[in-house]
């Protein structure tokens, strides 16, 4: 369920809610999901992730909500295609305010053109 205006965090910046509709841009999912954690709109972060994943509002503000301000870094991704999935593996670095980075890597899969596929 897509909300039908652009929300704002505490920064005030409207997101791009529509980009999780995205079929073409994974880096537009990645800019959308890194502005809501940093707004701390935990359940539309989680409209990023596959309904399956368990990912909610409610795990995302456990896992990032410390106290400090979060902001997620991404870095140049590639693209991969095998067996009717697209993979988009990229480079994240995670920080809480002053503390030490984290970083890692965020994997986006998208099932192509298949016959069964469906728009989740």
């Amino acid at each position: 369920m897509a909300p039908s205006a652009a929300p704002t965090g505490a920064t005030g910046a409207a997101l791009d809610v529509q980009a999780v509709h995205d079929r073409t841009s994974p880096d537009r999912v990645l800019r959308f999901y890194a502005a809501a954690l940093e707004q701390g709109q935990w359940n539309l972060a989680a409209t990023a992730w596959h309904s399956t994943a368990g990912v909610t509002g409610a795990t995302l503000k456990a896992s990032y909500d410390r106290g400090a301000p979060v902001h997620l870094e991404i870095g140049k991704g590639d693209e991969e295609g095998a067996a009717g999935s697209s993979y988009y593996e990229v480079p994240v670095t995670l920080r809480f305010g002053d503390a030490r980075p984290e970083t890692g890597t965020l994997t986006l899969r998208r099932v192509n053109d298949v016959p069964g596929a469906t728009p989740d």
